[in-house]
């Protein structure tokens, strides 16, 4: 069994969260990275915003999991693609199926549909954070 021993994790996707597949339409500050899994090589864009959120929820003290519904070999080449194993404390497919007795967003209030619309300063606020002086 594994335990994450914390009461602040983050879950964070990879598709179109931390890493996009078609090329967005900004300026010349976009960078690009490059993925290798089941022998499949890839070139992405990454969502600059959603990984710097991920970087300043882990110096708040969070556990971050990163996850795919592509997978976890899926979602660990992602993040060695990123670079970002020192901030991710675990990697897995996302679940197919949640047994709770309550709907998802009784218990996870937080939860944000981030995907291009990216994090934002007031979801950073809200995580917890001012509850712990």
């Amino acid at each position: 069994m594994h335990i994450l021993n914390s009461d602040k994790i983050v879950f964070c996707d990879v598709d179109d969260t931390l890493i996009g597949w078609s090329k967005p339409e900004k300026g010349p500050d976009e960078f690009w990275v490059t993925t290798t899994c089941h022998g499949m090589v890839e070139h992405h864009w990454v969502i600059k915003e959603n990984l710097e959120a991920l970087k300043k929820h882990k110096g708040r003290g969070h556990l971050i999991v990163v996850w795919s519904q592509g997978g976890w070999e899926w979602a660990e080449a992602v993040v060695k693609a990123l670079k970002i194993e020192h901030l991710v404390d675990l990697v897995c497919s996302k679940p197919e199926w949640i047994y709770d007795d309550l709907e998802a967003s009784v218990w996870m209030p937080k939860a944000k549909h981030l995907g291009f619309n990216k994090v934002d300063e007031e979801t950073l606020e809200d995580d917890g954070a001012s509850e712990n002086p």
